[in-house]
Parts: C-alpha cells; structure tokens; sequence
C-alpha cells in the first residue's frame, strides 16, 4: 500500500513537473514586472508629488516586459525554423544517401557474385566445363 502511494505521488509530481515546466521564468519575469507596476500605481495614488515620475517609470516597465516578450516569441520562432531547416537537410541528405545505396546495390546481381567482368568469357561458350576451377581454356585479352 505504501509503496503504491509512493508511486501515485512520483506520478502526480512528473504531471506537474511536465505542466509546468518552463512557466517558472514566464512568473518570474512578469511577477516581478507586476509587482514593480503595483508599487508604481501605490505611489502614483500615496505620493502626490512625483505621480508623473510613476507614470514614466509604469511606461518604462511596461515597454520592458512586451519587448521581453516579443523577443521571446521570435527568439523561440527563428530557432524551431534552425530545427526545421536542418530537420530538412538531413532528410534531403538520407534520400539522397540511400537512393545512392540502391544504385549501387542495384549494380550487382548478388552480393555472393564477383562484379569484375567474365574472366574466361564462359557466358559466350556453350562447354559446361567452362566454370570449372584451373579452366584451360585462354585468358582473354
């Protein structure tokens, strides 16, 4: 029983480390560009001398995080365009590589038969001792 909840929990906590995986930047940055634009909005409202400051300084922030965030989706679109391109090249490069594996294959009739021409030309004579070992027929030239 215990080890059975031992693997309901290591299953439930893989579950929330796939969910979540990466998020934690994504909070990080905008939890802290929210809180910093809700210090500026409490002092925008408590600190009636410098509201133009907060006001810069909220538009400033803002700016910041749609940049970030921006750059982050080019940033992460220009690179699965890298993995595509290169995805393609390689599979260029095994259609070519195995189109040139079967033309070369495609040369022999088997692999169990030498690819060097007929040596003692026996296609051309009708003798059945023609392939016989130490032929004495000639060499041809």
């Amino acid at each position: 029983m215990v080890q059975m909840d031992l693997e309901m929990m290591a299953v439930i906590q893989n579950w929330f480390a796939f969910q979540f995986a990466g998020i934690w930047p994504m909070v990080g940055t905008f939890g802290l560009g929210g809180t910093l634009l809700l210090i500026c909005a409490a002092g925008w409202y408590f600190i009636p001398n410098h509201k133009l400051d907060f006001i810069w300084a909220a538009v400033v922030i803002i700016v910041v995080m749609v940049s970030t965030s921006i750059g982050v989706s080019l940033g992460e679109k220009r690179i699965q365009a890298q993995w595509d391109a290169a995805r393609n090249a390689a599979f260029e490069k095994g259609k070519a590589a195995r189109a040139g594996a079967v033309r070369d294959v495609a040369r022999k009739p088997s692999r169990w038969l030498p690819s060097h021409p007929d040596r003692y030309d026996c296609d051309r004579h009708a003798d059945p001792m023609c392939r016989v070992a130490g032929n004495p027929l000639p060499l041809k030239n």
